[in-house]
């Protein structure tokens, strides 16, 4: 009787012991998977923000580009707007005086 319980004993030993070893080999698997993915992944986005980066240098001018281009317009539209209110003012003030 001893004999027929421990055959049982091992026969169940090793079945753990197998899917044990299949369990574990899934997760390595499922692991080295992951990892691959991460590194695909990866490169992808660092691809698109090259080239995002490009795209942009393209399309876009640096802020020491843009001062100049900004201070002349920034410096017409305030002699438009000064020219418009004396003009204004100088209407007012004749019609005043007539």
């Amino acid at each position: 009787m001893p004999d027929s319980d421990n055959g049982d004993w091992d026969e169940n030993k090793k079945f753990v012991l197998q899917t044990l070893q299949g369990i574990q080999s899934q997760i390595k698997e499922v692991a080295r998977d992951a990892h691959e993915s991460a590194e695909t992944q990866h490169t992808a986005v660092v691809t698109k923000l090259n080239k995002l980066e490009e795209r942009m240098d393209e399309k876009f001018v640096t802020q020491t580009e843009f001062t100049p281009v900004r201070k002349i317009v920034y410096g017409l539209a305030g002699l438009i707007l000064s020219s418009t209110v004396i003009a204004i003012l100088a209407l007012v003030i004749k019609r005043g005086i007539l």
